[in-house]
């Protein structure tokens, strides 16, 4: 574990502190928890983004795709953005 300092109101302060008493928790867990639920959260905006990147990318409106045959090809190329 890296060690850091995080400043909080004491409104934040006072309220995690209750939070990790009534779970029986410590205050970095409760931090770390909801860091990864930020992270997470990022992440899954991100896969999204880059689903729809990908639908929008293999738009034809002469209809001559051949992203039946080429999806993993357009998929890659996307996902190396």
């Amino acid at each position: 574990m890296i060690r850091t300092q995080v400043q909080l109101d004491e409104y934040q302060y006072e309220r995690l502190k209750a939070l990790a008493a009534s779970r029986s928790q410590s205050i970095s867990f409760l931090v770390r928890e909801g860091v990864e639920q930020l992270l997470s959260a990022v992440d899954r905006r991100e896969a999204w983004e880059r689903l729809i990147e990908a639908a929008g990318s293999c738009h034809d409106p002469e209809k001559k795709t051949d992203v039946a045959v080429r999806h993993d090809e357009y998929l890659a190329r996307v996902y190396r953005k």
